[in-house]
């Protein structure tokens, strides 16, 4: 890994993942891919879609545009995208 100035401190791009894996720069562009990992973040670590845009610094309206241009919508009693 190249680093973009001679003095930037080199950090394998695994770590950059690891430590932030789902900002907007990591969103899938697979509309079934984005799906997928959504729910998944839902089912596991948040309970609230607000909650897991706040933390993910993810544009709500954005992802929810995204999902339902794919035919998914936000059920929020379910927690899910359906």
């Amino acid at each position: 890994m190249v680093p973009l100035r001679p003095s930037a401190p080199r950090v394998p791009a695994i770590l950059i993942f690891v430590v932030k894996p789902f900002c907007n720069m990591y969103l899938p562009k697979d509309p079934m891919i984005l799906y997928s990992m959504v729910n998944m973040k839902l089912r596991d670590l948040y309970s609230s879609l607000d909650e897991l845009c706040d933390d993910l610094q993810i544009d709500r309206s954005d992802l929810e545009k995204r999902l339902h241009e794919a035919g998914f919508d936000y059920d929020a009693g379910q927690n899910r995208f359906i």
